[in-house]
């Protein structure tokens, strides 16, 4: 038997958690690169073990599920025939991937920007999405929301050219709506990143 969809209030309560997870990409722009690639493995490590464990064992599985399923997909959770690892463990794992291939200078602006913008189209999309782009549940409102809340989220990086942080926006925007088998919190960041990077004159990564 299929968990119910996930409900409205467990968006919210999703979308909280990935912005809770923005002082990972801060912390890359004040801790030096090495020492942050250590913490962020680490942490995405940890994840991705306790994400394979719970899915081999049904005690920890059925506890995680109980706490915490009411934010979690369906496909997340351990009643689901095909799990996954959940959303939180993909936030780490990008986290950890995007400084490694990219300077902090690219990859938490990215980073920021995409998730912030992806929370927002999923917010406005699943409350007043009537218009979906075609072969796809992803919905005209929502985009707008994503290209909305991708903006406020680039206030944040003055430093980056207008153009730069305008082109990285619309490309993720682009590459969110079309269902593409990667997980939006991996592909989005390295969207805005890549766009960011490559505006700068494509830097040596080290």
């Amino acid at each position: 038997m299929q968990p119910p969809a996930l409900p409205y209030s467990g968006e919210i309560a999703r979308k909280a958690l990935h912005l809770l997870a923005m002082l990972m990409p801060a912390g890359m722009l004040f801790v030096p690169r090495p020492e942050a690639l250590v913490i962020l493995w680490t942490l995405a490590i940890l994840a991705m073990a306790t994400d394979l464990w719970r899915q081999h064992n049904p005690t920890l599985g059925s506890w995680i599920d109980r706490r915490l399923g009411f934010m979690m997909r369906a496909s997340e959770r351990g009643l689901h025939p095909d799990r996954r690892f959940n959303g939180a463990t993909w936030v780490m794992i990008t986290a950890a991937l995007l400084l490694t291939v990219f300077p902090a200078k690219f990859a938490a602006p990215g980073m920021v920007i995409a998730m912030i913008a992806d929370a927002g189209a999923a917010l406005v999309g699943r409350k007043i999405g009537r218009h979906p782009w075609p072969g796809t549940s992803r919905t005209v409102e929502g985009s707008a929301g994503f290209l909305l809340t991708g903006v406020l989220a680039a206030l944040l990086f003055p430093g980056i050219p207008w153009s730069h942080r305008l082109a990285a926006i619309g490309v993720a925007a682009v590459v969110e709506i079309p269902p593409i088998r990667v997980n939006d919190n991996l592909l989005l960041p390295f969207a805005a990143s890549t766009v960011l990077w490559w505006l700068a004159g494509a830097p040596p990564i080290w």
